[in-house]
């Protein structure tokens, strides 16, 4: 199978420059960070069928990622995770709940990349 041909999963995210990942890579992201702060295996949120939920969470990362840039989606998601306490049955943040009921931390996540850029700025 030619490389073009290819399914892409998106895995190499951390081998990658944040500015070309897409939303295979923030998914890649997502079910790393996942394993890693709450021990389980990412799905995505919502009801009806697996696939479904895929392509409803797929649109939802491409709007934020559109709107928000790939530095900014990448903390927000950072700082949402770090932020959740597991209850009851959910023992983890869906990229759905953290869009739909977590977006306070946009803006955190918008001051800590600006405050991050004009560190670096400065240092450069």
């Amino acid at each position: 199978m030619t490389q073009s041909k290819r399914k892409f999963s998106g895995a190499d995210y951390a081998d990658r420059p944040l500015a070309d990942w897409n939303v295979n890579h923030f998914i890649a992201f997502l079910a790393a960070e996942t394993k890693r702060k709450f021990g389980v295996d990412y799905v995505p949120g919502g009801r009806g069928p697996i696939s479904s939920r895929w392509a409803m969470e797929r649109g939802m990362l491409k709007q934020a990622q559109e709107s928000l840039g790939n530095a900014v989606l990448r903390r927000f998601i950072e700082r949402c995770i770090a932020n959740y306490r597991p209850r009851g049955d959910y023992l983890f943040v869906t990229f759905t709940f953290m869009w739909s009921w977590m977006r306070d931390e946009v803006a955190r996540a918008q001051a800590d990349v600006a405050r991050s850029q004009a560190k670096a700025a400065r240092e450069a």
